[in-house]
């Protein structure tokens, strides 16, 4: 029999407040289908969920919207993207969200360009809790979903769902080659030819290096694999655990390096004295850790423009696509400040680059999706805002010298430096990019 519970039922006491229309307020609301409004779910999905929402509105500020819990199958006539009995509301274990935007009453798809902040944390967090995604945008030929149901996700248990955190719209890497590959690939190619050896097992995750289950079991699955590859490839002696270590994106960023520094340490060698294998040495690849705090980018606003009763945009004088393009290829954050008029009021703005591309722009904070900057209209002086700790692949990716995205003109680069007595030196790099030197590339 199916078991289902008010989902009202978990909220005041994680959070501490003494009225329920206040928690709900703080955490989330709900806009049931079945019972007077009320959502109802399996009592383990409503607890996990719970929790979510809960730390999703600690770490975004924002309030979920749960929009649809549990559908009896009459219910889900001409209701749901899956015929009657296929789309899992029936069962308890599926959950429809949206989200307010800022301090309004309006709830948008969690898609929603205002959402962007509150859809990623969930996307990034979900299978902590036990959630998946149930109806993914890049497997719609598997699940039949061709309305883009993206904001259900499904309670599958945090054992399952662990196995599934990666987002990509593939399921293996196409690098190196795949753990139960890796025993048989060496006996055929590797164990008996005398031009080569085996020296290192080189292990790399997408997620980077967090404490969450699924690194500690994909760590697991690693070292177990060494080992088993150690007791017939002697020569082996290292194990590579790649890149990895976060830098701050955020001022209130906290890691715990050490600790994870000792535990990743400490596992490995748990691992191999249970596997009776030595301990290999270890290698590391934190490129992003080890330069990206040595980086900033300044840039002036060059004019505002109010789009709509709601957008009010900054314009800046150079570009994100070109400056900073993992801002908009994988959604990267960086510390972002204003460098002056720090006394002034500040409004809610959107970032707009120069060039005539839609993806060109910076709106959304890691735990907000919404940034602030001082009001330009009260001040006579230049407004400058700063991206902080982007030393890491921007300028690789970005090229230098060459022709940008819409020709806009590559920036001047400045080394600042501190000498002997503390006090900073500043030292011209690299003019900015100028008209005569794309024409002469181009040709002209």
């Amino acid at each position: 029999s199916l078991k289902l519970v008010t989902l009202y039922e978990y909220r005041c006491a994680q959070l501490g407040c003494t009225s329920e229309q206040g928690h709900r307020d703080h955490a989330y609301k709900t806009s049931g289908y079945e019972k007077d409004g009320d959502i109802m779910l399996t009592e383990e999905t409503a607890k996990n969920l719970h929790n979510m929402l809960v730390d999703l509105n600690s770490s975004t500020h924002s309030i979920s919207y749960v929009a649809i819990g549990y559908r009896s199958l009459a219910g889900q006539e001409n209701n749901v993207p899956a015929p009657s009995g296929f789309s899992d509301f029936h069962t308890g274990l599926l959950v429809n969200l949206k989200a307010y935007v800022g301090d309004t009453n309006t709830a948008l798809e969690l898609t929603a360009q205002e959402n962007e902040a509150v859809y990623n944390w969930i996307l990034s967090n979900a299978h902590k809790y036990g959630f998946i995604q149930r109806f993914p945008a890049t497997k719609a030929g598997l699940t039949g979903d061709n309305k883009n149901y993206t904001e259900a996700f499904r309670y599958v248990g945090v054992a399952h769902a662990t196995e599934e955190e990666p987002k990509f719209t593939f399921y293996t890497s196409r690098l190196g080659i795949r753990q139960n590959n890796v025993i048989a690939y060496y006996k055929n190619k590797i164990q008996h030819n005398p031009n080569i050896g085996l020296k290192m097992l080189h292990f790399f995750i997408n997620t980077g290096i967090k404490d969450t289950s699924y690194y500690w079991n994909e760590l697991n699955k690693a070292v177990n694999l060494y080992c088993e590859l150690k007791k017939i490839c002697p020569e082996l002696d290292s194990l590579n655990i790649g890149g990895g270590f976060p830098i701050k994106a955020h001022l209130d960023f906290e890691y715990d390096y050490e600790y994870m520094a000792e535990e990743i340490v400490a596992q490995i060698k748990n691992i191999c004295q249970q596997n009776e294998v030595p301990e290999p040495n270890i290698f590391t690849e934190f490129g992003t850790f080890t330069v990206g705090e040595s980086g900033a980018m300044l840039y002036s606003i060059v004019n505002q423009k109010q789009q709509n009763d709601r957008e009010l945009w900054n314009m800046i004088d150079s570009s994100f696509m070109t400056t900073l393009p993992d801002s908009w290829a994988i959604n990267q954050r960086y510390i972002f400040l204003a460098i002056n008029n720090w006394n002034l009021e500040y409004e809610r703005v959107h970032l707009g680059g120069l060039t005539c591309d839609s993806e060109d722009f910076y709106n959304a904070d890691v735990h907000s999706n919404a940034i602030f900057l001082p009001k330009i209209k009260q001040s006579e002086d230049t407004q400058y805002v700063g991206f902080f700790n982007m030393g890491a692949y921007q300028e690789s990716l970005s090229g230098f010298g060459g022709i940008q995205h819409c020709l806009l003109p590559a920036p001047k680069l400045v080394l600042v430096d501190i000498d002997e007595n503390g006090d900073y030196t500043t030292k011209l790099f690299a003019k900015e990019q100028s008209y005569k030197s794309m024409l002469k590339i181009l040709g002209y």
